[in-house]
């Protein structure tokens, strides 16, 4: 085990960095549905103020 090359470290490696990655691209996706949710607000406000 300690050369790296077990089936047990590499998926235990695999797992790893899969989980990762997946935690990684769910808190952009976070990120950026809560930057949506506080532009569109703003962005639309202006315009329902011209239409009065």
């Amino acid at each position: 085990m300690r050369d790296g090359y077990s089936p047990t470290e590499i998926i235990l490696a695999a797992t790893i960095l899969t989980s990762l990655s997946i935690g990684g691209i769910a808190s952009v996706i976070v990120a950026i549905t809560g930057l949506v949710k506080t532009l569109v607000p703003v962005m639309v406000q202006p315009t329902r103020e011209n239409k009065k």
